[in-house]
Order: structure tokens, then C-alpha cells, then sequence
């Protein structure tokens, strides 16, 4: 839509589905977010915004949510893992835009957001008494983490 709400046009098709947490990429030609169907198997969407046409980038079945464009013009996103002792964890993944090259940034953490220089990222995690959540700052190599929030 424009700035002062008028020209609205939908994007995304999602009959019956909710398209949720959309971010911009760094040229403003897509937007990512992902598709929340109810059965904790979310998948990450990448749209063209000229053309409407959009395209699933994850197709495992796991609960892909909170993606965000990154200033290498990569994806980041929140990754919901089962360990094998039935533990749930939430993971930090990077993606290339068309699915390609998925790797763990191995955070348990989730909704990440990369600083505006790409050398820090702020991230949400659970506390260890899983009371709470706490909001910390880490650089990309994970070697220094900051607690921002909570004790």
C-alpha cells in the first residue's frame, strides 16, 4: 500500500493459511515471511512483489518461522528441531532466497535479527529454568554474547 494507506494490493495467496512476520529485502523487489498452516510444520515463502509469484524455500517438516532478509542478501529464520531425546529446540538457519545452501548457525535461540553491518546478531532465548526469555547480543563467530535483558 502506499504511505498514506490507499493503493492496497495482496501479495501473497493463502487460502485459509496465515502469512506472517514479512520482511523486505534489501532492493524492495521481495518480501520473505512465512506460512502458518496450524500443523507445526510452517514453511518459509519468498515473493516476488512486481510479479505476485512466490515460492517456498523450506520444504522439510519442521516449523520454519520469524524470517528476516540479512545484509548479504540472505535469509535468516527461526528453525523448531526435535533432539533425540524428544527436547525441542529452536535454532538460528540461514538461507540463500531460492532454498539453497541452508546451514545452522548453531544458536538455540529464536527471531533473530542481524545488525545493520552484519557483524552482531540479536536474538531471543530461553532462559535455563525455561521461565522466561531474555534478549542477548552475540557476534557472528558466537564468540562473544552479551545478555541484554534479565539478570
Amino acid at each position: 500500500m502506499d504511505i498514506n494507506g490507499d493503493d492496497i494490493t495482496e501479495i501473497t495467496t493463502t487460502s485459509g493459511i496465515h502469512s506472517l512476520s514479512s520482511s523486505w529485502s534489501t532492493d524492495g523487489k521481495k518480501l520473505v515471511y512465512y506460512k502458518d498452516a496450524g500443523d507445526g510444520k510452517d514453511r518459509i515463502y519468498v515473493a516476488d512483489v512486481a510479479s505476485k509469484k512466490e515460492q517456498s524455500i523450506t520444504d522439510d517438516t519442521l516449523h520454519n518461522f520469524y524470517p528476516t532478509w540479512i545484509i548479504d542478501g540472505k535469509i535468516l529464520y527461526t528453525c523448531r528441531e526435535k533432539k533425540e531425546d524428544g527436547i525441542l529446540n529452536t535454532i538460528l538457519y540461514v538461507i540463500d532466497p531460492n532454498g539453497n545452501n541452508k546451514r545452522s548457525l548453531h544458536l538455540i535461540a529464536w527471531n533473530g535479527r542481524f545488525s545493520p553491518d552484519g557483524k552482531q546478531i540479536a536474538y531471543i532465548k530461553n532462559a535455563a529454568d525455561h521461565k522466561g526469555s531474555e534478549l542477548f547480543i552475540a557476534d557472528v563467530g558466537g564468540k562473544k554474547v552479551r545478555q541484554l535483558t534479565g539478570k
